[in-house]
């Protein structure tokens, strides 16, 4: 059997009137009762809902992991580059063809205190003179490829008088500022200063 709506509103009505006017008149009872229904409430909804609240729980700690995770990732694509930007940075050594221990000694000097993995060495001959071509250089060369295998060494050779010019031009060429620049000690032969050089270093 069933009863009409009107019946059951009807009666819903006169439960929650009694319910309030008992409230009203009896507030120490609500709070006894609310003190008992609350938690018992919040136990039965967890329990009926649980697979929708830790679906919901599931979610958000996926839409936060993939935030973290996405910062985290471009944070560390940016260390990444900055390192292979200051390693990519070109250093310059102007040798007059040294022997192989003063060249290995720059390159100790270079590579503990210069971050870099990118190293040229430069010998200027004299203009018109092919003789002064450093043979002894090419060798070394290869022996220090050998011995710095981390390392991209280039050996250049251009003629042309060891000087301001030489500098700020192939600082221009080569985007390489003169403090990124080294010569081993300055021989007789030169007569310019550090500051006239443009700020290239002197490795002793």
């Amino acid at each position: 059997s069933s009863a009409p709506w009107v019946y059951v509103l009807g009666a819903a009505a006169a439960t929650t009137a009694a319910l309030i006017g008992n409230a009203v008149l009896n507030p120490q009872y609500l709070a006894v009762f609310l003190e008992y229904f609350l938690p018992t409430a919040l136990i039965v909804a967890v329990m009926l809902w649980r697979i929708t609240i830790l679906r919901a729980i599931l979610y958000v700690t996926r839409k936060v992991m993939a935030t973290l995770l996405g910062r985290l990732s471009k944070m560390t694509q940016w260390v990444r580059d900055s390192i292979d930007r200051i390693q990519a940075q070109q250093i310059v050594f102007f040798t007059r063809g040294d022997n192989l221990e003063s060249l290995n000694r720059a390159f100790l000097y270079i590579l503990k205190n210069e971050p870099t993995e990118n190293v040229k060495l430069v010998h200027v001959m004299r203009e018109g003179d092919p003789t002064d071509a450093p043979s002894a250089l090419e060798r070394d060369v290869v022996f220090l490829r050998e011995a710095y295998p981390q390392v991209e060494i280039e050996q250049v050779n251009i003629e042309g008088t060891f000087g301001p010019e030489i500098v700020h031009k192939l600082s221009r060429k080569w985007r390489i500022p003169p403090n990124f620049m080294f010569i081993g000690c300055p021989g007789a032969g030169v007569t310019h200063t550090l500051a006239e050089l443009g700020g290239v270093r002197v490795i002793i």
